[in-house]
């Protein structure tokens, strides 16, 4: 055994419903959002596609954000910002979000609005 590696074997099977995320339904600018609640984004997210369908009022940025993801050479720009409205449950609160292209869901929270709720 290595104190690196630990013992050898096949990887574990993760039962079926366990490889879903954390997804909310919540109102983002009067339109129903897919959104992914993340506790380990340091930014909110809104999709281009999304941004357009709910025609929220984008402003492009001062200057352009570097968008890392965990994986080597993951990266994106981010160009664009919203400030939303956003109603979660019994929360509604004016939210600033970051234009960048996500996929699978319209929207991701971050930490901003979990701590602040």
């Amino acid at each position: 055994m290595n104190a690196v590696t630990g013992p050898p074997g096949p990887r574990p099977v993760v039962p079926f419903h366990l490889h879903t995320c954390f997804v909310v339904r919540a109102k983002v600018n009067g339109c129903e959002a897919l959104t992914m609640v993340n506790t380990g984004s340091t930014m909110n997210f809104v999709s281009p596609a999304f941004a357009t369908v709910a025609k929220l009022a984008t402003f492009m940025l001062e200057s352009q954000l570097l968008l890392q993801l965990g994986c080597i050479g993951s990266h994106s720009t981010i160009t664009h910002g919203a400030h939303v409205l956003v109603c979660l449950g019994h929360v509604t609160h004016n939210t600033y979000f970051n234009v960048a292209n996500i996929d699978w869901y319209d929207c991701i929270i971050g930490l901003p609005f979990l701590r602040l709720h």
